[in-house]
């Protein structure tokens, strides 16, 4: 009994371990978005995790993740950091990231549009975003969960737009 209360103790650990103040997931090379082929949203979530989710705080860190996913982003904006509201943008021919700076002390937020022909369905991203992050809060709309770096992080799925960028990724880190 006393080996198995250990080793349940140790797993609790490991658990806790890798949700609580873990560093963010290695950043990968990502399959190129095709225009109109379904399976573009597990490579979606998989670059908002990779930036949005862990990353938003480090600058530089988010910068690096954005080259090594091989999507070819370009940097058309940067913040001021002295001014919460300014934004970084940087863009590809497939999609737009935008990073907020820090809001009042503890927030960052991020977003990641997809362009109209790389878009995949709603209900495709809404299941990779099961796949990745489990099921969302009880209204269906949201994801919270506590993530890299012991922050806190609301992820939701953006409305159909129109104009160039048709779905989208938001994502808040609390910290």
């Amino acid at each position: 009994m006393k080996v198995r209360t250990q080793l349940l103790l140790l797993i609790s650990v490991f658990a806790i371990a890798g949700c609580d103040g873990s560093p963010p997931n290695k950043a990968i090379a990502l399959p190129v978005l095709e225009a109109g082929a379904s399976g573009n949203a597990e490579a979606i979530v998989q670059l908002a995790d990779q930036t949005c989710v862990g990353r938003a705080s480090d600058a530089a860190d988010f910068g690096q993740a954005l080259e090594i996913s091989g999507w070819g982003f370009e940097r058309t904006q940067s913040a001021d950091p002295a001014n919460a509201l300014s934004l970084d943008v940087w863009e590809t021919e497939t999609a737009q990231v935008v990073r907020g700076e820090l809001v009042k002390g503890h927030a960052y937020t991020c977003l990641l549009a997809v362009g109209s022909e790389y878009s995949p369905s709603e209900d495709e991203l809404r299941q990779a975003l099961l796949i990745r992050y489990g099921r969302p809060d009880e209204s269906g709309i949201y994801w919270e969960f506590e993530g890299p770096n012991g922050s806190r992080y609301k992820l939701d799925i953006g409305g159909m737009t129109e104009g160039p960028y048709d779905s989208s990724i938001f994502v808040e880190e609390w910290r």
